[in-house]
């Protein structure tokens, strides 16, 4: 069985979290899809309330990793040293995605970008 982290923060886009848990949430045999965020509970743009099931700090043992999106919770994100701190991705192992925006974390962690052989610094601006 694999596992999926979802990775949230404040000020989430709804529809993005909400779309990749419904779709992933609905079948329990092939995977196991978790909530990790560096707090308890996180506040999407509209207001809803999300609790996390771990902490940020588990994606290293995440087989996939899934990050939302959020136009105003990417610069916080970005900004926040327990967030980016805890980010430890490993893109040899791990299956990395985001939805729009995110890929900016990757790019200034460097993180996804420093394994890949193929992108050159270039490519990442």
């Amino acid at each position: 069985m694999y596992k999926v982290g979802i990775v949230l923060f404040d000020e989430f886009t709804d529809v993005d979290f909400f779309l990749m848990y419904d779709l992933l949430g609905r079948t329990t045999d092939s995977w196991d899809v978790k909530i990790l965020g560096t707090k308890a509970e996180h506040n999407s743009q509209l207001g809803i309330s999300v609790k996390a099931e771990g902490h940020i700090s588990e994606v290293n043992e995440q087989d996939v990793v899934l990050i939302t999106s959020g136009y105003r919770g990417i610069p916080a994100a970005l900004k926040d040293k327990n967030f980016m701190s805890a980010l430890k991705l490993d893109p040899k192992n791990q299956l990395i995605g985001s939805i729009c925006d995110m890929r900016r974390v990757f790019y200034f962690t460097r993180t996804w970008f420093a394994e890949r052989e193929e992108v050159n610094d270039k490519s990442t601006r």
